[in-house]
């Protein structure tokens, strides 16, 4: 991958990373974490939220793709990531957010 997509892919993350964190209020943000898959090319943000003493985990791409989440995950929370996601990507999408 070249240096401006990985810089490109990185930034973007961090904008999905934040407007998770701000408009997630059920749940607490217990952590998050980017990794970069070599097989896929890609970085990918994986979030970890919790509610009393369960833990949820979430993994998105760049690109506002939910690729995966804990089994046990409660729909609300789904539904708050993907309304999110979708609302990300089409403020990135038409500029109201640049990365």
């Amino acid at each position: 991958m070249e240096e401006s997509e990985q810089k490109k892919q990185l930034e973007l993350l961090g904008v999905i990373k934040a407007e998770l964190e701000r408009d997630i209020s059920a749940f607490d943000t217990e952590d998050a974490e980017t990794v970069y898959d070599k097989e896929d090319d890609a970085f990918y943000l994986t979030m970890y939220f919790g509610k009393g003493e369960k833990m949820f985990s979430a993994v998105v791409t760049h690109d506002g793709q939910l690729i995966n989440y804990s089994s046990n995950i409660p729909k609300i929370l789904i539904a708050n990531i993907h309304n999110i996601l979708i609302r990300t990507m089409n403020q990135v999408r038409f500029g109201e957010i640049y990365a």
